[in-house]
């Protein structure tokens, strides 16, 4: 998938894939993980954006939205949150 994608962007492709060769396992493994993570949670692409407040379910954005919808979810998951009590 990437190296189609790097094809149709105009890399070079051998530069491209000698790169993809050389990350380090460490990196490898949490590109991996994320992947799979991101997976579990239903991404299907990028950008996905996940928003979790303490006590409210997750909200999830598969796509790019622009910023009101992003304003518009925030100011519902204040509005829906419990005051702080402050000692």
């Amino acid at each position: 998938a990437l190296s189609g994608f790097a094809l149709s962007s105009g890399a070079n492709t051998e530069l491209f894939a000698q790169c993809m060769q050389e990350i380090p396992a460490h990196v490898k493994e949490r590109i991996d993980a994320d992947r799979e993570n991101a997976k579990a949670i239903g991404a299907r692409g990028t950008p996905y954006t996940v928003m979790v407040v303490d006590g409210l379910p997750p909200a999830a954005f598969s796509g790019a939205y622009p910023y009101s919808v992003f304003k518009d979810a925030i100011d519902k998951a204040i509005s829906q949150m419990k005051p702080i009590e402050v000692k």
